[in-house]
């Protein structure tokens, strides 16, 4: 899954290179779980925030979508707050998939005011919040009352409470990693650093785990061995400060993920990429048409199947009705027969012989 801390931590150091000082010049929400800001800074770019809880997920994107007639209201919110606004600061807690953009406005009386608004990317729990200068919450995209949660709400009025941090190391705490790594019992490194690592997604641990031991990671790590992982996690914290070369994977057409540097255990299908925007907008472009595609080849094949159900009964009852009109022309003959000799039934046979006028004399 590419929508871990450690790939949003590229996106953001892009953003921040981009994005700071820009003005917003538009606030649309073209999906009920979707907003696009359009910022101007120079050049105009178009910043998606999704809360889908499918595909959550946040990068500056060139495709443009329609969008609703009318405007749902917290795009209505964010309008009022974010219009013309100005991007201050953009900033991610440390190995949490939670993006806080921090802008400077003006209110209804001209005075300078803040506005944040914080895009928490956490699966089907993901959401979106417009919180002032106190942390309360102007706007929240998925409403959660009180009753329904009393440990977060999720709910104008209310402060704003971020999401209970998941425990783990941190890659940039190099002594927490290397307690982290001397913990190590035994069984699989990989899942081991992914459950116990803050913010790595199990393709990023499986990259680490890859980078220091190749294809046989040993099961026991030896002294050694526990220093090599160590000096490998460090390297990958120094990469989010350093130079790097995003690419997406695409086999078979099918976009399967997105690196913000080719990963030396997936080699296969890498395509360099201009940006990690740009390998995330093709990599969501991408999945998103093969999703359609198979969203409209289950629709279609749903239709097929009703249509044959459908005509295979209609044609049963066309092959009984053709096999009963075979003998219609019999059963008239009988009829007129027994119409013509009603003289000789006296009431209750179940036989009857006539004399059959059809036969030749």
């Amino acid at each position: 899954m590419p929508n871990d801390a450690y790939t949003l931590a590229f996106l953001v150091r892009e953003w921040q290179e981009s994005l700071i000082d820009a003005k917003v010049n538009k606030v649309v929400q073209p999906e009920s779980d979707e907003i696009v800001l359009t910022l101007f800074g120079g050049k105009t770019r178009r910043l998606l925030l999704s809360a889908n809880a499918g595909l959550p997920r946040a990068h500056l994107t060139e495709h443009a979508k329609e969008n609703p007639l009318v405007a749902p209201q917290f795009c209505m919110t964010l309008r009022k707050h974010l219009q013309s606004a100005v991007l201050k600061e953009i900033e991610q807690p440390d190995s949490e998939r939670i993006v806080r953009l921090k802008f400077v406005s003006k209110n209804e009386l001209n005075d300078r005011v803040f506005r944040t608004l914080v895009l928490e990317i956490m699966g089907k729990h993901s959401n979106l919040f417009l919180l002032d200068e106190r942390e309360r919450i102007l706007a929240v995209l998925k409403p959660c009352s009180p009753d329904l949660n009393s440990v977060r709400q999720a709910f104008p009025g209310f402060s704003y409470t971020p999401p209970k941090a998941r425990e783990g190391g941190s890659i940039a705490d190099p002594e927490g990693v290397k307690a982290l790594i001397d913990g190590f019992s035994g069984g699989s490194l990989k899942n081991y650093l992914a459950q116990n690592l803050k913010g790595l997604a199990p393709a990023t641990a499986e990259e680490m785990v890859f980078c220091a031991f190749g294809e046989e990671p040993p099961t026991v790590l030896a002294r050694e061995d526990r220093e090599r992982l160590c000096r490998t996690v460090a390297e990958f914290a120094g990469r989010q400060r350093g130079p790097y070369s995003p690419c997406t994977r695409e086999i078979g057409g099918r976009a399967e993920d997105f690196y913000p540097f080719p990963y030396r255990s997936r080699p296969d299908g890498l395509i360099p990429q201009p940006d990690l925007n740009a390998a995330a907008e093709r990599y969501y472009f991408l999945h998103d048409k093969f999703r359609r595609y198979q969203e409209h080849s289950r629709a279609l094949h749903t239709k097929l199947k009703s249509l044959i159900s459908k005509y295979e009964k209609k044609s049963g009852i066309l092959k009984e009705t053709l096999l009963q009109s075979q003998q219609m022309e019999d059963f008239r003959k009988k009829g007129e027969l027994l119409t013509a000799n009603l003289f000789r039934l006296k009431g209750g046979e179940e036989s009857v012989t006539v004399d059959d006028y059809y036969l030749p004399d």
